[in-house]
């Protein structure tokens, strides 16, 4: 079955798994089961998506197993670049999309965004060294080009888009592929924000959402779950965004101030960024209630903490006094 499956050989692999289908459950010596080099030694073979189709009939469950390494299935395709594979392991079981790995605590994500960093030093250092061989480039941009199919199709999956096949084009029909929106919905690894970040930062820094909102306000509207890395996104987002209002007259810091799991250092962070924000009016648009509020007013009718409040008056003292 291994060999089968390496060799992309479909009619034998459907073969064993019609008349010995336990031979999809086998693991060989790096407890790797069939399924786990279908996605990655035989990504490459034009019958694997249907290969691994078989298998999943064969053994459902085979996209919960970890190799030896502690490897999930999906973890092998994301890194690989098998988009085909990817899309098929999703629509069979979408949750392992939030699995991590059990050696690292690696999501898909993280896999598949450290593999593209790795293509991203190739060609620094193929410049760098001037190397002009087609071949060989043509190679490499195929597989650049897929690993960043598998790092945007797991974004949007994760986010709001499920299962699109192609983010990017999907985002011309007036659904927009919002990749920093969606790697701090994700909350992956801090070194895969960075890894993003950087790839995605000078085309889509200034991306907003349908209610008019960019990356800086997303980060101080969803969850906090991870501070240090929340902070550590925040220093890195252009203080710009920080001024910025929504549609409903919110810079970020008015979010955050509403945002019941924003501790102390977070509002001071996200302050920090843009000291104006402070003194910054919430816009009287779409009958909002908090028109017209300032930071300190915001504080005082959502319930901030008195650190919070001692912070926001301090910082802007004539604003206790605004009415």
């Amino acid at each position: 079955m291994h060999i089968a499956v390496n060799q992309g050989h479909l009619a034998i692999v459907s073969t064993l798994c019609d008349n010995v289908p336990a031979c999809a459950r086998k693991q060989c010596e790096n407890g790797n089961l069939p399924l786990h080099d279908a996605v990655s030694i035989a990504s490459k073979h034009p019958d694997t998506p249907q290969i691994i189709q078989a298998l999943l009939h064969a053994f459902k469950i085979a996209v919960f197993v970890t190799n030896d390494e502690g490897l999930l299935p999906i973890h092998l395709a994301s890194s690989s670049g098998f988009v085909g594979g990817l899309r098929t392991l999703l629509a069979s079981e979408f949750e392992t999309i939030f699995k991590e790995d059990k050696l690292e605590g690696m999501l898909p994500i993280d896999v598949a965004a450290h593999q593209l960093q790795e293509y991203l030093n190739e060609d620094e250092l193929d410049l760098q060294n001037d190397e002009l061989d087609d071949d060989d480039d043509s190679t490499s941009d195929k597989d650049k080009s897929n690993i960043i199919s598998c790092v945007e199709i797991l974004l949007s999956s994760m986010s709001y888009n499920r299962l699109v096949p192609n983010p990017r084009a999907y985002g011309k029909e007036g659904k927009p592929f919002l990749p920093l929106h969606s790697v701090i919905d994700a909350n992956p690894q801090l070194q895969t924000w960075k890894i993003l970040f950087t790839f995605y930062e000078e085309e889509h820094a200034g991306d907003v959402d349908p209610l008019g909102r960019n990356a800086a306000h997303r980060i101080c509207s969803r969850p906090i779950e991870a501070i240090e890395n929340d902070i550590h996104i925040l220093q890195n987002l252009n203080i710009d965004l920080f001024v910025s209002h929504d549609d409903f007259g919110f810079v970020p810091l008015h979010l955050a101030l509403q945002n019941r799991d924003a501790p102390f250092d977070f509002v001071k962070a996200v302050s920090a960024r843009h000291t104006s924000s402070l003194s910054q009016e919430v816009l009287p648009v779409s009958n909002n209630f908090y028109g017209n509020f300032l930071p300190v007013q915001i504080a005082a009718a959502s319930g901030c903490s008195l650190d919070v409040l001692l912070f926001l008056i301090t910082s802007y003292p004539s604003s206790v006094s605004i009415q």
